[in-house]
């Protein structure tokens, strides 16, 4: 379970976060500019990036 209160977020809470099930996919939001922050060894995704990252690609409407 993730702590609400966090803001760093492992890979793992980051994913639960955003309601994805696969590394694969955390993977291919970091290629497309989806911060991480490198402490030590450790990455982890600040939380507050991931809701800018979500907010700047949204798409407004969706053509068929």
């Amino acid at each position: 379970m993730m702590n609400k209160s966090a803001i760093l977020l492992s890979y793992k809470q980051a994913m639960e976060y955003l309601g994805i099930g696969s590394y694969h996919t955390l993977y291919k939001l970091i290629d497309n500019n989806l911060p991480v922050v490198k402490i030590g060894s450790t990455k982890k995704i600040d939380r507050n990036d991931i809701d800018r990252f979500l907010n700047d690609h949204k798409v407004s409407e969706v053509k068929s």
